[in-house]
């Protein structure tokens, strides 16, 4: 099923473009939807595990090999934020190579519409054939 995004996009106001990712139907939200509510329970219910229900001198014992963690010389010879340098550099290529991967029709379908002029049946199939294959 295609869903037609052209109508609220064609207005070019500032906020179309986020108008556009609240709609439901065909969102991207639909996608990660399931993996967006299990991250967040997971994350909810460690975080009220860690600060809610564990007794003091068991916090104190989490925060104390936390600390442990961090002052090791292991972990402070690759800072963390080079590590994710990587992952985010790597996540936008891939990203970009999707994007200029997909062929994109709009310069194509302008140009038909421009030189095959009418409003009939005939005309309209013939627009759209083009454009499709």
């Amino acid at each position: 099923m295609t869903i037609n995004y052209n109508l609220q996009l064609s207005n070019s106001k500032p906020w179309a473009l986020f108008l556009i990712l609240l709609r439901w139907r065909g969102s991207i939200w639909k996608l990660v939807l399931i993996e967006l509510v299990i991250f967040l329970l997971m994350f909810l219910s460690i975080n009220i595990f860690l600060n809610h229900i564990l007794p003091e001198n068991t916090r104190k014992t989490v925060a104390e090999i936390t600390q442990w963690f961090k002052s090791q010389e292991t972990f402070k010879m690759i800072p963390m934020e080079f590590m994710l340098g990587f992952l985010v550099q790597a996540i936008i290529t891939r990203w970009q190579k999707m994007i200029h991967d997909i062929g994109f029709i709009d310069s194509l379908s302008l140009t038909v519409a421009s030189y095959i002029h009418g409003n009939t049946d005939y005309s309209r199939m013939i627009r759209r054939n083009i454009v499709r294959y």
